[in-house]
């Protein structure tokens, strides 16, 4: 299986100022994708621990400054 970050990148439209989610969204807009065993994981968050590392328990990321679609 493709490593995390390849299969993150390659759904990521990087041409504008708002990165896009190219693939699938959850039932609220969210971008996601499918872990082994089916587990979805939302792509804000991949994308977080890509640039800064593991999501400490109890943190929470906010997603009001971006569109839905927005990695980044």
């Amino acid at each position: 299986m493709k490593d995390v970050a390849e299969r993150f990148w390659a759904k990521v439209d990087k041409s504008g100022e708002c990165w896009l989610w190219t693939a699938a969204l959850d039932s609220h807009g969210y971008g996601q994708l499918m872990f082994p065993g089916n587990r979805p994981i939302k792509a804000h968050r991949v994308s977080f621990e890509l640039a800064h590392g593991p999501i400490e328990r109890g943190m929470c990321l906010s997603r009001l400054r971006h569109p839905r679609m927005c990695t980044a």
